[in-house]
């Protein structure tokens, strides 16, 4: 599964991930004349309406035979089915990806379902990113985060399903500094330009979502690299 090539909001300080909060939708848009065809067909991977069929998103039983799907051929169908307009894809994939999740807190801890929404969100994701639909920095925090809450339940298959270490690996690659010119620039970061002020915020929300993800990294040199971020962290704006 690739998994890192959400957004769920962040706190500016560096604290555990079980402080993170999400506002997650209950259900998806849906529109029903659009949706006729497929629910009477019953076979949504081989439906062949156009990508523009639906602008407000995957309804919610679109979003369940999804969660069923293997890797391939959910990407498959996402691809086709995403809105043609590249300016209309936006909504579209954060309905899907706010819904995997909301419907992932629903199901069953450690069932195929809860496993299939957790996986569904996290290729959202990834695809959004390569989409250019969502910020790549915006993307990793989201799946730090999802990788916090599915490894938080004794027994979970977390290394499996989100792979932590290639989550933590693409979120240290998009710090855009180096670790030795972030610290320099924290001394009398208020006297700096906007756009550098800015950066440093970026790479706080990073590190704080690699805060979150660090007790699942099995790596022990990455685990340390961590480790090292975390440790700026409250010293950034």
């Amino acid at each position: 599964m690739r998994q890192v090539r959400l957004t769920w909001p962040v706190r500016a300080e560096c604290s555990s991930g079980s402080e993170f909060r999400t506002k997650a939708a209950t259900t998806s848009p849906v529109d029903a004349a659009s949706t006729s065809v497929l629910r009477s067909s019953g076979k949504l991977a081989s439906s062949s309406l156009p990508g523009a069929w639906n602008l407000l998103g995957p309804s919610d039983e679109e979003i369940l035979h999804l969660a069923e799907m293997g890797e391939e051929a959910r990407r498959g169908w996402l691809l086709t089915h995403q809105p043609v307009n590249p300016g209309d894809r936006f909504y579209w994939w954060e309905t899907l990806m706010e819904v995997s999740l909301s419907r992932m807190r629903a199901s069953e801890p450690l069932s195929s379902m809860w496993r299939g929404y957790s996986s569904l969100a996290a290729q959202a994701t990834n695809e959004a990113i390569e989409l250019g639909v969502m910020p790549p920095w915006k993307g990793c925090m989201r799946l730090a985060f999802l990788v916090s809450e599915y490894g938080s339940y004794p027994g979970s298959d977390v290394q499996v399903v989100l792979h932590p270490d290639q989550v933590a690996a693409n979120a240290l690659r998009l710090i855009e500094k180096p670790y030795e010119e972030i610290v320099e620039a924290v001394e009398g970061w208020s006297c700096r330009p906007i756009s550098e002020i800015a950066e440093l915020r970026r790479a706080k929300n990073i590190i704080h979502a690699l805060a979150a993800i660090a007790p699942h990294v099995l790596d022990s040199e990455l685990g340390k690299e961590i480790a090292r971020w975390v440790d700026v962290c409250e010293r950034l704006p």
